[in-house]
């Protein structure tokens, strides 16, 4: 399966890469980087066990690249990074635990790749669009070593993901314009214990032509299945949401902005619950003060309850903050597989560099796993300062799931806080302090147990020359658990050098 799945990413990948060159053929603007990192670094506990003093040194070489870019009717952004290590599979040093998948199970290759794309068919109104996803996660999110392949724990799983999704648009005169699409999704997972799948989507959006009046209106139509492999003991059921809905809005002014619907949702999938479809409908307005602030906020319910959101941004001269909440219902599929990693930028909206170069992404694509939808509540705020040399950042993410199957709830949450400062135009310094924190609720103590892990990065990069620089950086690591054989504490010291061009 890890086999199929590596070769329908990489010939996704092929295809990409294809498009590219026949569109560097014609007139456009392309920009591209790629480079390479090799690092040596030494673990004093690279098993992840408590009390653990097995040490191993661990060579990495890590390529990347990136690609973005118009050409002819072609649009193209691609960015992937490979590393590969040299940690042997048969090693036999590290014993097993219940907070453990394997000890001794390694995993040389961790790919990351995130390509999107889209091919005009027909002038303005046939579009096909693509989207390649090839990323790492924990296998159980509950115990530890899952964000990252450099350890013994054997908690990695590798998802493939590809969507093509053709879509037509176009006007009836000047009553109404329509957006016709269908999404095609399959995503493929190295751990055999997590079930492979395939999405499919039809979204029919027939509304009002933009700019013709304040009053604005749209007919909202949406079918989406979801098939699971048949390699688990339960039957292989489709997984169904489908939703009619009735959109009005109404522009006053550039500062405000006010808009509700009301529709149904019809829906088959296995839940706990015996209302899982019916009558929903929300309001909201938006409050745009300046070019710099916005605000969107409102309320709605539906057959999950009662459904409040908010997004705030707020940008001065140096800083940047945002805020934002809502509940939706999902699958743990998306919940793994979309690109939910948070960019760390600073407040002008560069990226902020790793220590291998590459920008920092804090992940969080921590779930359970269950065929039938989850409930997410998600909290999410920012806040980037950027002042000369220096610039800060902080992140807070906390995800509640709660499972339609079972109705077991968990939540994940990660706190993120970053500062680099350039002490001369060749040396930087970078540090971070990472707080993780998952909590099983009372009544579902079967998906696992809680926990919480401390991660402090200490790092300098030093340039050797316009297209080199060298790394060195030192990580701690305090995981604590309700399961003793999950908690460990680890150090690492690394030396890299990263060539980009």
């Amino acid at each position: 399966m890890r086999l199929i799945a590596s070769t329908t990413a990489y010939s996704l990948a092929f295809l990409v890469v294809l498009m590219s060159y026949s569109s560097l053929a014609t007139a456009g603007d392309w920009k591209s980087r790629y480079g390479v990192s090799a690092r040596e670094q030494y673990s004093d506990n690279i098993c992840l066990q408590d009390g653990g003093d097995e040490g191993e040194w661990i060579a990495t070489v890590t390529p990347s690249f990136s690609l973005s870019g118009k050409g002819g009717r072609t649009e193209l952004d691609v960015k992937g990074a490979f590393e590969i290590n040299n940690l042997d599979d048969n090693d036999t040093r590290c014993s097993g635990g219940s907070g453990s998948s394997g000890r001794n199970n390694t995993d040389g290759f961790n790919p990351k790749l995130d390509a999107t794309g889209r091919i005009e068919l027909v002038s303005d109104s046939v579009f096909i669009d693509f989207q390649a996803q090839v990323q790492q996660n924990s296998s159980n999110a509950f115990v530890g070593g899952g964000d990252s392949s450099l350890n013994r724990s054997g908690n990695t799983n590798t998802t493939y993901d590809y969507t093509v999704s053709p879509y037509a648009v176009g006007k009836i005169k000047d009553l109404a314009q329509v957006n016709l699409r269908y999404s095609y999704d399959n995503q493929s997972n190295s751990d055999g214990d997590l079930e492979d799948s395939e999405q499919q989507i039809v979204n029919l959006v027939v509304s009002a032509v933009p700019g013709t009046s304040p009053l604005t209106w749209s007919l909202i139509g949406n079918y989406q299945t979801v098939d699971y492999s048949n390699n688990q003991s339960t039957p292989n059921d489709s997984e169904e949401l489908s939703s009619l809905l009735l959109r009005l809005g109404y522009q006053f002014n550039r500062k405000w902005q006010v808009y509700a619907s009301t529709g149904q949702d019809s829906n088959d999938f296995q839940s706990v619950n015996s209302d899982i479809d019916g009558t929903r409908w929300d309001a909201g307005v938006t409050w745009t003060p300046s070019p710099r602030t916005q605000l969107v906020i409102g309320t709605g319910d539906r057959f999950i309850g009662s459904t409040p959101f908010f997004e705030l941004s707020h940008k001065k001269k140096r800083s940047l903050f945002t805020a934002s909440y809502q509940k939706t219902v999902t699958f743990t599929r998306s919940l793994r597989s979309d690109d939910i990693d948070i960019p760390v930028t600073d407040a002008n909206g560069d990226p902020i560099l790793d220590f291998e170069g590459l920008p920092l992404l804090l992940s969080f694509s921590a779930t359970t796993e269950t065929r039938s939808p989850v409930v997410d509540e998600r909290l999410a705020l920012g806040y980037r300062w950027s002042k000369g040399r220096t610039s800060l950042n902080f992140d807070l993410v906390e995800s509640t799931q709660i499972r339609e199957e079972d109705g077991r709830s968990s939540t994940f949450s990660t706190a993120s806080f970053g500062a680099s400062r350039s002490l001369s135009p060749k040396l930087t310094l970078n540090t971070r302090l990472v707080y993780r924190e998952t909590e099983v609720a009372s009544d579902s103590s079967s998906l696992g147990d809680d926990s919480e892990e401390y991660r402090f990065y200490l790092g300098a990069r030093r340039k050797l020359g316009t297209k080199t620089s060298m790394t060195m950086n030192y990580t701690h690591s305090d995981r604590r658990s309700d399961d003793a054989d999950d908690e460990y504490r680890e150090n690492r010291v690394s030396l890299g050098v990263v060539m980009a061009w």
